[in-house]
């Protein structure tokens, strides 16, 4: 391999604890602006309230106050100067990248998760059936990079975790650097190509560009700059689910029964839709 990496130099990128960790983070983040983070906020219920009271609330979590995501998409659309679409600096030639009005959709998607995971990469894809560019967008979670010591905005190498493992499948990999490019099984060890016996990069180049929400001076990835936006999301949501079980106690006088080991009549202290009926004439109904 170029710049001489091993199967040790992928494997210890992709399994470093801080890479785990990483990629877990940015899950989060991707699972709150997909609207898919009840069990993010019920975790965070559970860390707050004590277990009697936690029950109660994660019964009814409310997120439907989504401040990362209203964050992500109205700051993700504003450019510092206006957007100028050139091919090696010239304005001529777009038509292949711009037919079929995918690359508005495309740079849109883009900037947004660029946005809210401060990186993601970014590969243009020939459709020969429509004669037409397509682009693949990876997030942060799917991918780690061996960084080039000498210039942070390089790679010597890009590790993207390819879909079916979370069918049960087991865990492979696409690999690319300058000079190689295979598909790798779990111990990062190149899987046979009869196509590619020899795992060239047809391309001299790795296809990705990772693009960064700023510049990375201090680590590659800044997924921690999105953390604030991350924490006041859940905070609201925790709020939110804490004044609505208060206001759902308020808005009626409690009950206390006594006589009967009924437990289905414990609904009746907690719901006032609910009906039932007392049978034992030595059971009490009072109001608190």
């Amino acid at each position: 391999m170029p710049h001489s990496l091993t199967i040790d130099d992928l494997r210890n990128a992709w399994n470093a604890p801080v890479e785990r960790r990483r990629r877990s983070d940015v899950r989060d983040l991707i699972s709150i602006y997909s609207n898919e983070w009840k069990p993010l906020l019920i975790e965070k219920i559970n860390d707050r309230f004590l277990e009697q009271n936690a029950e109660k609330l994660r019964a009814q979590p409310d997120s439907s106050i989504n401040l990362l995501r209203w964050v992500v998409d109205e700051i993700g659309a504003i450019y510092t100067e206006p957007c100028r679409r050139t091919v090696e600096g010239q304005a001529d030639g777009l038509e292949a990248y711009e037919a079929g009005g995918l690359i508005d959709q495309f740079l849109d998607q883009a900037c947004k998760l660029t946005q809210l995971c401060r990186e993601v990469a970014i590969r243009p894809l020939w459709n020969e059936k429509k004669q037409a560019f397509s682009y693949d967008i990876i997030t942060p979670d799917k991918f780690s990079v061996i960084p080039d010591p000498l210039d942070p905005l390089e790679v010597l190498a890009i590790i993207i975790k390819l879909p079916g493992a979370e069918m049960g499948a087991q865990d492979c990999y696409s690999v690319w650097t300058e000079g190689s490019h295979y598909k790798a099984d779990a111990s990062f060890r190149p899987i046979d190509n009869e196509q590619n016996p020899e795992h060239i990069n047809p391309y001299g180049l790795i296809p990705y560009v990772v693009s960064h929400a700023r510049f990375p001076a201090l680590s590659f990835f800044n997924e921690q700059d999105s953390f604030a936006l991350r924490d006041a999301t859940l905070d609201a949501g925790v709020r939110m689910t804490d004044h609505a079980h208060l206001r759902h106690f308020q808005s009626f006088k409690q009950l206390a029964i006594t006589g009967t080991n009924d437990e289905a009549l414990g609904r009746l202290s907690l719901d006032p839709s609910a009906v039932a009926l007392i049978k034992n004439p030595q059971a009490s109904v009072s109001v608190l």
